[in-house]
């Protein structure tokens, strides 16, 4: 006979996310998770946790979102889960299949950045300028909230689009122009601040069009 848990509820939640706090979790990390367990909370209807009830949550999330979202949610449940000692309840994430290129209608070129530049000098924004310049020209993380919304601003005039402009877009840019020129990873991961280089890899991965003019260029394909 299985051993019934107790339902999830806005209190555990609380006694959790306030664990996490002491850990010096960030606050968006705190915010996505109190998401993720209130979803669980009004899934269950204060039904008592089982792993069959999570197994069946796991499928409807699969069913809703993408598989990163998925994985995202289901770290979040069975980190609560582990903290009320319940590790039995702990369900798998989801194998995520490796995205070797990345989608080029989604990466900024220098050209557009440069577009992106000028337009806020045009408009006589000079502190949207310098915040631009400064992710990409430096790498660093920044407050993205209000440069997103400026940024966004400036897509139709600067003939850039929409989907491209993101202050992430600008670190990409930066990690890939250095990585061009310097081919020094463990570097880049430095001044990027990651803790690991497969995180800098994704930033350097080339489009399949660039990796397909690269094969190209070696001349071995004759027909």
């Amino acid at each position: 006979m299985s051993k019934k848990h107790p339902a999830v509820t806005i209190t555990m939640i609380d006694r959790y996310l306030t664990h996490l706090r002491e850990q010096e979790r960030s606050a968006a990390t705190l915010q996505k998770y109190r998401h993720y367990l209130n979803e669980l909370c009004g899934y269950l209807h204060n039904a008592p946790l089982n792993k069959s009830a999570l197994i069946d949550w796991k499928e409807l999330l699969i069913s809703k979102y993408a598989p990163a979202t998925v994985n995202s949610m289901l770290i979040a449940v069975n980190g609560y889960l582990r903290f009320y000692g319940w590790q039995g309840l702990s369900v798998k994430l989801l194998k995520v299949q490796k995205v070797l290129f990345i989608d080029e209608s989604k990466e900024l070129t220098k050209a557009e950045y440069d577009r992106l530049v000028q337009e806020t000098q045009r408009k006589n924004n000079e502190r949207l300028a310098l915040v631009i310049q400064t992710i990409c020209a430096t790498g660093r993380p920044l407050d993205r909230s209000n440069i997103w919304r400026d940024m966004k601003g400036l897509c139709e005039s600067a003939g850039v689009a929409p989907e491209k402009v993101f202050p992430h877009s600008l670190r990409h840019l930066f990690a890939r122009t250095f990585y061009s020129l310097e081919r020094d990873l463990s570097r880049l991961a430095d001044i990027l601040g990651h803790s690991s280089i497969v995180t800098t890899r994704i930033y350097t991965a080339e489009s399949g069009a660039i990796h397909a003019r690269q094969m190209g260029r070696l001349g071995l394909v004759i027909t």
